[in-house]
């Protein structure tokens, strides 16, 4: 029996060991040294990897130098080149910016033709800014007026029992003038309460009047420039609008004629907006769209939109009487609404500027009083003299609001500056300017 074991081979050559198992007497151990090839495969394959690595390195290197050569060559190129240019190379957009993509690349429609439609929605938006301005007013002008009925109930059966507490507490002996000291005391914070509410009252009528007269000019310029668009192929009616304008005259003219008999006029107004809700709510310009087909067709008296133009401007004018009869609206009246320390010099600004506007539109009424000038003078050039009046009235009327503040002052200060004038005529530019409330 032969059995074989290896051991442990410390170096390169290692041990084989063989025993014969022949009888039980002899056992013949023999030993033999072999040296394999373990060390010459090994030598073998180091040396492979070794010139494998020579050759790859060597390719390397030459690709190295290939590209090193290149780029050389490109830049002696590119010397040249700007040699003859005599100029830098500029980089390409290529690799300066990336890619955009084609939609943003198209061009902008900024000259797309407006059309009726488009003058329509932008008045539709601007007059729901202004009726949600009134419409918030008109909430305030209920809630207050309630507050004050309520107040004057209460100060009635205060003012009563204060009485007769007087009349319990203090001697016959004592003068009349001791107890009415003394139901003074018990009413005047109740009277403080009631007069603050009426200062809020007329901020709410001056708020109103402000608001109505903005919307009212912007919507005159909007219907010249409406008629303009017009024109495009459709015959469009006004019936409703026109009624609407006439009944917003009749009631401003009802309230000129009746106020020397209904006394102070905020609470004049408060009255009688609480009983005619359209009273200083200036309509819109719509045509008669929503009208059914057979009420178009029976109306032989269509109101074209220039008819409707010169009821709008009728309307300024009577809204004219209507603030220049307002006696507050004069700069004769005392400024005493300031509360607020810090908008003294703003307010000093605002009356400066408003004595100047005054006396310019003053001086240029006057030279335009004469005959020839009367002759000369354009339609358009009265109708901004006007109006510019009734803006330096509204600025008045607004300096003269018991709660005056800064907010109040910086819409005056705009207003006087929207007033200029170029040699001897007036400009007035036409922008938007809600009033703060």
């Amino acid at each position: 029996m032969i059995e074989y074991f290896v051991e442990q081979p410390q170096t390169e050559e290692f041990v084989v060991e063989e025993m014969f198992v022949g009888s039980n007497e002899d056992i013949i151990q023999s030993e033999a040294v072999i040296t394999t090839a373990f060390s010459d495969s090994s030598d073998e394959e180091k040396n492979r990897c070794d010139s494998d690595s020579d050759s790859d390195d060597e390719e390397e290197d030459e690709d190295v130098l290939s590209e090193h050569e290149n780029l050389v060559q490109q830049m002696k190129m590119e010397l040249k080149n700007c040699s003859r240019i005599k100029g830098l190379p500029t980089i390409s957009e290529e690799f300066e910016t990336p890619k955009i993509e084609e939609d943003l690349l198209k061009p902008l429609q900024i000259d797309r033709k407006i059309e009726y439609k488009d003058v329509i929605n932008e008045i539709q938006n601007f007059y729901k800014c202004y009726t949600d301005k009134m419409r918030k007013l008109d909430i305030l002008n209920y809630q207050t007026l309630q507050a004050i009925s309520f107040l004057q109930l209460k100060e009635s059966e205060v003012l009563t029992a204060c009485k007769k507490k007087a009349d319990y507490l203090t001697p016959s002996i004592l003068p009349k003038f001791l107890k009415r000291k003394v139901q003074r005391v018990y009413a005047d914070p109740m009277q403080k309460s009631i007069k603050e509410m009426h200062r809020d009252l007329e901020l709410i009528y001056v708020g109103k009047l402000c608001l109505s007269w903005e919307i009212l000019c912007w919507l005159y310029v909007k219907g010249q420039e409406l008629m303009d668009y017009d024109s495009q192929g459709h015959n469009h009616s006004y019936n409703r609008a026109a009624e609407d304008f006439q009944q917003f005259q009749v009631l401003m003219q009802r309230f000129i004629e009746d106020e020397p008999f209904q006394g102070n006029r905020n609470q004049n107004y408060v009255r009688s907006r609480c009983m005619i809700r359209n009273l200083l709510h200036v309509p819109t310009i719509k045509d008669d769209c929503s009208k059914a087909k057979k009420e178009i067709k029976e109306e032989t008296d269509a109101i074209s939109l220039k008819q409707l133009v010169e009821m709008i401007k009728e309307s300024m004018l009577i809204f004219r009487e209507f603030i220049f009869a307002d006696k507050k609206a004069t700069r004769n009246a005392v400024l005493k609404g300031i509360q607020e320390p810090q908008n003294s010099e703003l307010l000093v600004d605002v009356v400066s500027k408003l004595q100047k506007k005054e006396r310019r539109i003053q001086e240029h009424i006057r030279s335009r009083n004469c005959i020839v000038t009367k002759l000369r003078k354009s339609q358009r050039e009265c109708d901004e003299t006007s109006t510019s009046e009734v803006e330096l009235r509204l600025v008045c009327r607004v300096l003269n609001v018991s709660n005056l503040t800064r907010e109040h002052l910086l819409w005056c200060h705009n207003k006087l500056d929207n007033i200029s004038f170029v040699g001897k005529k007036v400009h007035l530019d036409t922008s938007f300017l809600l009033f703060p409330c």
